[in-house]
């Protein structure tokens, strides 16, 4: 058997122990993170009209609930974007960014609205407005439902509660094991950047760079795995790329989009690659 097929092979290997891990472990936590018990049982606007309910996410933001509302209500590729990675969206070529977006400028979020995932306002890419209260909550078909709770004067509550796809149930069900990883990511950094853009909008640049090189050092990250899985495949290798390979999907799901973490795991297996023992390399698998 020939190198490349058994790198292949152990490469499967690890897939299938990732998706264990996810599916095991960490498939729940990222469906309800930062909720609590309580957020996670009651009963949302939208919920009806749910094919079913894939995620209750929520975040403590210090300020109160009408400046986390006039921030919110900017939600769109039309207006603030969608306050996760803005170097996307400008990739994308949105119209408006999370830092442009004037504070003293209060939008509606009006029922009939489109709320548009691109910069062409595409209407098939649009989400639209069903349920809205001003300063309380307001629901996006197709995405689910977003609502406010004032802890005190100076802390308000942000849950969003996202609804599953309209299908067969199967298919609805297969969907969401491959894009709802993805979904979350996304989401758990809107939240994190709406949080951040109210309580601490002068460091909005610095966090650009921080976000570009948190997912510059995750996408290299993985791509060294690769090489390390080919380049060696012996039985210590398979460990060290094993360990690798969950620390990555720790990095990109469990722990908080922090560039030091995907940073430090990038340093790591670049030197595992450069520093192995050569006795190692060469005791492969027959």
């Amino acid at each position: 058997m020939s190198n490349f097929i058994k790198s292949t092979l152990l490469l499967f290997v690890i897939f299938l122990i990732q998706l264990i891990i996810y599916s095991s472990f960490i498939q729940d936590e990222i469906s309800t993170w930062n909720a609590t018990k309580n957020e996670i049982s009651a009963k949302m606007q939208g919920d009806k009209i749910a094919p079913f309910i894939v995620s209750t996410r929520a975040i403590t933001i210090d300020a109160n609930v009408k400046e986390v509302w006039n921030t919110l209500v900017t939600l769109g590729a039309d207006r603030g974007g969608f306050f996760a990675y803005t170097f996307l969206e400008r990739l994308l070529g949105f119209e408006a960014h999370t830092l442009d977006v004037p504070k003293d400028y209060i939008y509606d979020m009006r029922v009939g609205r489109l709320v548009p995932t691109t910069a062409t306002k595409d209407e098939k890419y649009s989400f639209l407005v069903v349920a809205s209260k001003k300063y309380e909550y307001f629901v996006l078909e197709g995405w689910g439902s977003f609502a406010l709770k004032q802890i005190s004067s100076t802390q308000t509550r942000l849950i969003i509660r996202t609804h599953g796809l309209k299908g067969l149930y199967t298919w609805a069900e297969v969907s969401d094991l491959v894009f709802e990883p993805f979904h979350y990511i996304m989401e758990k950094r809107m939240l994190l950047g709406i949080k951040n853009i109210i309580e601490n909008p002068l460091d909005l640049d610095s966090n650009i760079k921080y976000d570009i090189l948190w997912f510059s050092s995750l996408v290299l990250s993985a791509l060294l795995i690769l090489v390390f899985i080919y380049k060696n495949n012996s039985f210590v290798c398979f460990i060290f790329a094993s360990i690798y390979s969950f620390l990555w999907l720790y990095c990109l799901l469990i722990f908080n989009p922090l560039s030091l973490y995907a940073f430090g795991l990038l340093v790591l297996v670049f030197i595992s690659i450069i520093l192995l023992p050569k006795k190692v390399i060469k005791n492969r698998w027959d």
